[in-house]
């Protein structure tokens, strides 16, 4: 998520002030809700918070930020058939213009060999 904030920062020739950095979610969560501070976590991350309003989105105007995911399963493990069919859609979802790289890459290669 850090990147993706920066690079949209970056974009828009700004520079955020940083007071504090952690990684650990539920500390960030609480800080904000004590209105602490801002963050920007996946909403998945805050679902109960934002179910409970203790805690709310603002949209971004122009601006959509998207995370890189990779599925991985057991080498020696079948597949199920909605397996495979799943594996299959996400393949089908992602656009060609957002190829993993680096390691992203050479898992995307060796799911592939497994079908």
């Amino acid at each position: 998520t850090r990147k993706l904030v920066n690079k949209m920062f970056a974009k828009n020739n700004c520079t955020p002030v940083m007071l504090m950095e952690t990684s650990n979610t539920e500390f960030i969560k609480q800080l904000v809700q004590r209105g602490d501070g801002i963050s920007f976590l996946v909403k998945e991350a805050v679902a109960a918070e934002l179910g409970d309003g203790k805690l709310a989105t603002v949209p971004l105007k122009g601006h959509r930020l998207f995370l890189d995911m990779s599925v991985a399963y057991l080498k020696d493990q079948h597949l199920s058939p909605p397996a495979k069919a799943f594996l299959d859609i996400l393949g089908k979802l992602a656009p060609e213009d957002m190829l993993p790289q680096g390691i992203g890459a050479l898992m995307v290669k060796m799911l592939s060999q497994r079908r």
